[in-house]
């Protein structure tokens, strides 16, 4: 549960909430490319918030500010398709079969700098598991994390 209310996608959906966005100063250019409402922006603004809270009070004052703003319903949060974290899935179920961790490694990427997509794959022990395309590495290696387990696990691939 933890990994989930702390991943981008929560906190992203909590910034928004609270509008966060229009507290976050960017340069004349990165406000027309919309940078203040993205969500790993977000995500990581509000992170500093509850670290400023933290550092300007305490452990007890930053737990209060958390626990304020998050959702009654976060049990429901953490099952929705987007919070699940596959590349921990995967890490685990890989390493209980074949004691080594799975490898990520970028196919190739594609686009200018500013809009580029990569192609990342999974590998164990030299054979790939999953592919995933994304905007991000990170995301690229979610997708295909997410790949290799339903296919390993014979889950559905809906989602």
């Amino acid at each position: 549960m933890k990994s989930v209310v702390v991943s981008k996608q929560v906190l992203a959906h909590l910034a928004k909430k609270m509008e966060l966005g229009r507290y976050v100063l960017v340069s004349d250019n990165a406000q027309r490319a919309g940078v203040s409402t993205m969500d790993s922006v977000l995500a990581d603004a509000l992170e500093a918030v509850f670290g400023a809270v933290f550092m300007d009070g305490s452990f007890d004052a930053a737990r209060r500010a958390i626990m304020k703003v998050l959702p009654d319903d976060l049990g429901d949060v953490v099952y929705q398709e987007e919070s699940i974290n596959y590349k921990s899935l995967l890490q685990e179920y890989i390493q209980a079969l074949h004691k080594v961790p799975p490898r990520y490694r970028v196919h190739s990427t594609t686009g200018p700098d500013h809009d580029k997509q990569f192609v990342v794959e999974v590998v164990v022990k030299g054979n790939i598991l999953g592919s995933g395309t994304g905007k991000t590495k990170k995301d690229a290696e979610q997708k295909a994390a997410r790949e290799a387990y339903r296919r390993l696990t014979n889950s559905p691939a809906e989602g």
